[in-house]
């Protein structure tokens, strides 16, 4: 019984770090695109083209 108590622990800290990954990669990932568009912008607006 122990033992699947401590598997069950690993399991679920293993869930809630992959849950915290995945969230870090989709932030990162949002920023990324929001710097990208605002660039686009800013470049639009001096009148330059990228």
């Amino acid at each position: 019984m122990e033992m699947f108590e401590l598997l069950q622990t690993i399991a679920s800290a293993s869930l809630v770090a992959l849950a915290i990954a995945a969230g870090t990669v989709v932030a990162l990932g949002a920023v990324v695109i929001g710097l990208a568009r605002g660039a686009e912008l800013l470049g639009r607006r001096g009148g330059r083209r990228a």
